[in-house]
């Protein structure tokens, strides 16, 4: 009897430890299903983001090419995180999320088996779970699932985890490059990891290289030539460097000040958890990533701040999977309910109305209804072509104007952003090279989108609104190429609506021009007004803000608040509008500044209408600038008709012979 007792007394253990397998592996599938991500956009309703969407969704089969022909935030690879049913977009891309989801299971069922703790990954389970109902963006878990995979890598001291890591950042590089530069900043840090903590970074090294592999095929099937990818990766560098300038929107400070303490409490454990060589590694890998999703969620406080928390508990159940011990697990939940319960009260979160509702729970918001969607693709998009037809209804023009712009040369243009005319009524779109106006951020954007506009490929017709974006209108975001169209385009009447846009046609003989300087002066910010020179024609400012030491370390870190400038009308009434640092130098419209729509439409007709007699540099932006910006006026006088051509910040008089353009970047 004491021999059969022996003999049979592990049988309850291992009984125990396939049970706890079981369950281990069943909480890992059932929470990677419920958390499945699936995007399915209709086109539509009018608006930005549905715009620039259906842009990036259509590039490849319009034949426009990043880099030669277009720039954005986004890249060649956009339409995987806003697919539309575009060609097989739709079906690429919730295929490609649902392979990297069956990825996410694989790494955390590879990263349970090495310990089998099941309590570790029952408590990432329902934090995951709440952490995506409160929202999760889709390009925050692609990089949470970069770092898992490296940091699998690095602990586990293998190469196949950092190599498919390193194969998936190529990816989003092309998807989004501050995505991509995301993600090489995770694997730079798990190779610093690895080589100062596990003492292995030789073995991992090599992984690495399949991100450049990846990139060389990637950019050989979507860039018609290296240079191309050069000049995309130059532009899109010229975006990024401009955004936290000309696209800051300062919200509620004390969002900023809960964000600001959480990314000190993730570093400061950096330091504490020093002896804890699992968790170590774990933050210090994604010690960058929160400082970079710091900074995308508050230089523009609309809605991108609710992005951040979310993140954050996202990242605390992803940590949870490394805790050895019930206190450090107890720990974990503390702090993700301590996190939650100040972002709700701060508005970053809102756990009543979406994560801890048991409906919500049980189905993860979207993954099984994301699966449905992809299993049954015909009906979806049956469904979405229904909804694009009610969404791009406001947008549908006249017969007789609709037949004009059909017959456009060189297809229509859309300026500033309202691209989804053309889907709306089936016309050639002509794009901007930034897509929509807003996005020239700097000099060299502002010029790229002049010098199309007095090329050859230039639109027939422009659809052209003076609708704003916040206090940012054309005239200040992109001076030179608004200037370029003014000179090259004239206002067409066809039944269009007065009220909301105008009809630009391209002027067969463009009128001869000379834009010269007139004076100079200085404008103090925060200062008195400085006078507009009197002039029967119009009169441009080449406003010189330079930053100051702690403009240049703010914008790069952080955001720069927003400048304004004043101009006081004749009739002493005040324009405020945004000016954008970046193309202030580029010639800004001043003397004509349409107070309204019915301001600029006059503008076009060539009426004065309550000229501006005096500026002024205003906004809580300017204290990160000297103190005295340089001020160059200059005048535009048309005269006979010439072709068409540019008036560039630093030219004179107009060339008699081709057209005349400022360099590309």
């Amino acid at each position: 009897m004491a021999q059969a007792t022996t003999t049979d007394a592990p049988v309850p253990s291992q009984r125990r430890d396939r049970l706890e397998l079981a369950a281990g592996i069943v909480l890992i599938a059932v929470t990677a299903f419920v958390t499945l991500n699936g995007i399915y956009h209709p086109l539509g309703p009018p608006g930005i983001d549905p715009g620039w969407q259906w842009a990036v969704n259509t590039a490849r089969d319009a034949g426009n090419v990043f880099g030669r022909d277009i720039v954005f935030t986004y890249g060649p690879l956009a339409f995987l995180m806003v697919p539309m049913d575009v060609s097989s977009n739709l079906v690429v891309a919730n295929s490609l999320l649902l392979g990297i989801q069956l990825l996410f299971a694989a790494t955390l069922v590879t990263i349970f088996l090495r310990d089998r703790r099941l309590l570790p990954v029952a408590a990432f389970a329902v934090l995951f779970v709440c952490a995506r109902n409160q929202g999760l963006a889709v390009e925050g878990f692609l990089l949470l699932v970069v770092g898992l995979l490296a940091l699998l890598g690095v602990l586990a001291g293998r190469r196949l985890p950092v190599a498919v890591a390193a194969l998936l950042a190529a990816v989003l590089f092309l998807v989004k490059m501050s995505l991509g530069v995301a993600s090489l900043v995770i694997l730079g840090s798990a190779l610093v990891v690895a080589h100062f903590v596990f003492h292995r970074s030789s073995r991992l090294t090599l992984a690495l290289l399949f991100f450049p592999l990846t990139l060389v095929i990637l950019t050989v099937f979507f860039f018609d030539r290296p240079s191309t990818f050069l000049r995309w990766l130059h532009l899109s560098a010229e975006v990024v460097s401009g955004y936290s300038v000309a696209n800051s929107i300062i919200g509620p400070g004390v969002q900023v000040a809960v964000g600001t303490i959480a990314v000190a409490v993730w570093l400061g454990f950096s330091v504490l958890l020093r002896h804890d060589r699992p968790l170590f590694a774990f933050n210090l890998i994604f010690a960058p990533v929160v400082l970079i999703q710091f900074r995308l969620a508050f230089v523009r406080q609309d809605t991108h701040q609710l992005q951040f928390v979310p993140f954050m508990l996202a990242l605390i159940a992803f940590s949870v999977l490394f805790a050895r011990r019930p206190k450090q697990i107890g720990a974990h939940v503390t702090a993700f309910t301590a996190l939650l319960i100040v972002g709700s009260l701060t508005g970053l979160a809102n756990p009543v109305a979406r994560g801890l509702l048991p409906a919500n729970l049980l189905s993860g918001g979207s993954g099984p209804r994301a699966l449905s969607r992809l299993l049954h693709i015909r009906a979806t998009r049956a469904a979405l072509a229904v909804e694009s037809e009610i969404n791009l209804e406001p947008l549908r023009l006249g017969d007789n104007l609709r037949s004009l712009l059909e017959g456009s040369r060189n297809g229509v243009g859309t300026l500033p952003w309202e691209i989804q005319y053309c889907p709306a009524n089936g016309l050639d779109w002509n794009p901007t090279p930034t897509l929509q106006l807003y996005s020239a951020y700097t000099r060299d954007l502002d010029l790229l989108g002049a010098k199309h506009y007095a090329g050859n490929d230039a639109p027939q017709f422009i659809i052209n609104s003076f609708a704003a974006v916040g206090m940012r209108r054309q005239l200040f975001d992109a001076p030179a190429t608004w200037r370029t169209v003014f000179i090259n385009y004239e206002l067409r009447s066809v039944g269009w609506k007065p009220e909301t846009n105008l009809l630009l046609e391209r002027r067969r003989d463009p009128p001869q021009w000379d834009f010269e300087e007139v004076s100079r002066n200085t404008v103090v910010l925060e200062g008195a007004s400085i006078p507009v020179p009197a002039s029967d024609h119009l009169v441009f400012a080449d406003i010189n803000l330079r930053f100051n030491g702690l403009g240049r370390i703010q914008k790069t870190l952080f955001r720069i608040p927003m400048v304004v400038l004043l101009m006081t009308h004749e009739s002493s009434h005040i324009s405020i509008c945004r000016l954008i640092p970046g193309t202030a130098g580029n010639s800004v419209l001043i003397n004509r500044f349409p107070r309204d729509f019915r301001g600029y439409r006059r503008l076009w007709n060539g009426v004065i209408d309550d000229p501006v007699v005096k500026l002024a540099v205003s906004g809580d932006g300017t204290s990160f600038f000297h103190p005295r910006a340089a001020v160059t006026w200059r005048e535009l006088q048309l005269a006979s008709p010439t072709p068409p051509s540019v008036p560039g910040p630093q030219q004179t008089t107009r060339a008699e012979s081709s057209p005349a353009s400022p360099e590309s970047p």
